[in-house]
């Protein structure tokens, strides 16, 4: 055999030994591919199924949560026995006083009654001064018996101011206020002295001089106040003295 033909032969196997080579190369890495990529894609799978399971399991989670508040809720509401109805229930039935504005409280209307007489006067004309006549009036009733309301506490006196201005009579007085006492000088303009030295106004509570001032004396329900005018230091009235002043 000749040189040059077993240098083809040896070009043969070496060409056929690089082909095989290659070929079993190709495979290898054509397996490691799809390996790789199944390995991949299992992967990815797998992390979907999880992120799924995770999803799902906080909507579990976030839903009992709310389930688990409201029926504690319920059960909070079932231990203490009280429900939104039993609370209105009791807000209406015992309401709550605002202290800062607190009901006002109405008292019960009291009344008495108040009358103003002179018929002294009428029985002694000659006393009475000239100017004087014409305001005695024809029967001596100045102000006949009258129904008038007043608060716990208030005086003859009130009454008396009261009753005068609500009938549009004139009244005068000399009040002291350190004393906190009022007397009554004069009234429908007749004063004291008019009918003579001893003569001036006096009151009676219920047919009864009480002899102190008129604005010391509280009053009661139903009292009947009479001022009467004097000309004699009350004797002449069923009474002591005109000079009711507070002591």
């Amino acid at each position: 055999m000749s040189d040059n033909v077993k240098n083809i032969i040896w070009i043969l196997l070496a060409s056929i030994l690089i082909a095989a080579f290659l070929l079993m190369g190709g495979c290898a890495n054509n397996g490691e591919a799809t390996s790789t990529q199944d390995e991949k894609t299992s992967g990815s799978t797998s992390e979907i199924v999880a992120e799924q399971q995770e999803e799902n399991s906080n909507e579990i989670t976030e839903d009992n949560g709310i389930i688990a508040g409201s029926d504690q809720r319920d059960s909070e509401k079932n231990d203490s026995g009280i429900n939104d109805d039993e609370k209105d229930g009791e807000k209406n039935d015992s309401p709550k006083i605002n202290q800062e504005n607190p009901p006002v409280i109405i008292e019960k209307s009291l009344s008495c009654q108040i009358s103003i007489t002179c018929e002294t006067l009428l029985a002694n004309p000659d006393k009475i001064p000239q100017g004087k006549r014409q305001l005695i009036p024809a029967d001596g009733i100045i102000l006949a018996p009258t129904k008038i309301e007043f608060k716990s506490g208030e005086s003859v006196f009130d009454m008396l101011a009261r009753a005068t201005r609500n009938n549009g009579i004139h009244m005068e007085f000399v009040k002291t206020p350190i004393y906190n006492s009022a007397y009554i000088e004069g009234i429908h303009n007749i004063y004291e002295f008019d009918g003579g030295e001893a003569s001036g106004w006096m009151y009676s509570i219920n047919g009864v001089f009480p002899q102190r001032g008129a604005s010391t004396y509280i009053i009661e329900a139903k009292d009947k106040i009479h001022w009467v005018y004097s000309c004699d230091l009350g004797r002449d009235v069923g009474g002591y003295s005109v000079n009711q002043k507070d002591e």
